[in-house]
């Protein structure tokens, strides 16, 4: 019997659990949370959707912005234009949530051990992207005027 992407994605995960990569899927089924101890420092919670025949991984950079008008549209406008280490990362704004996040998405292959090589990559490239510019996001973001909601 052929997995489906989500088990491929959980064996994978399984495995790279022995490696001190700490996974925790969600209470929906269709989503898994980890932390990235492998390739980065474990700050940053990494969500794992799968999305028809790909595999998104999204972090959450920032929670809702707080600031007066002018300061949260130059923040986003900051945000949604910040140049990318790799064409790979994307940045985009939940508008209902305010939530800013990275995210990269690639097809779900069947081949386990194609699938690892994959994720690996894929997750490096996102845990660099942000290990390199989240402290100056953020210092260039307070510049801005704005604050981030107290929790995130």
């Amino acid at each position: 019997m052929a997995l489906t992407c989500i088990e491929r994605v959980e064996k994978v995960l399984d495995q790279w659990k022995k490696e001190g990569v700490i996974s925790q899927r969600l209470a929906n089924q269709a989503v898994i949370q980890f932390k990235d101890t492998l390739f980065g420092t474990g700050r940053f919670t990494n969500i794992i959707e799968i999305i028809g025949p790909n595999i998104k991984i999204t972090v959450r950079m920032f929670a809702g912005l707080e600031g007066d008008s002018h300061s949260l549209q130059a923040a986003y406008a900051y945000l949604l234009n910040l140049p990318a280490i790799d064409a790979t990362v994307t940045i985009q704004r939940d508008i209902e949530s305010g939530n800013v996040g990275a995210s990269v998405t690639f097809p779900c292959v069947a081949n386990l051990h194609q699938l690892e090589d994959s994720m690996g990559h894929h997750v490096n490239t996102l845990t660099t992207y942000l290990e390199a510019r989240y402290d100056r996001i953020v210092l260039e973001l307070l510049e801005l005027g704005v604050t981030f909601k107290r929790g995130d």
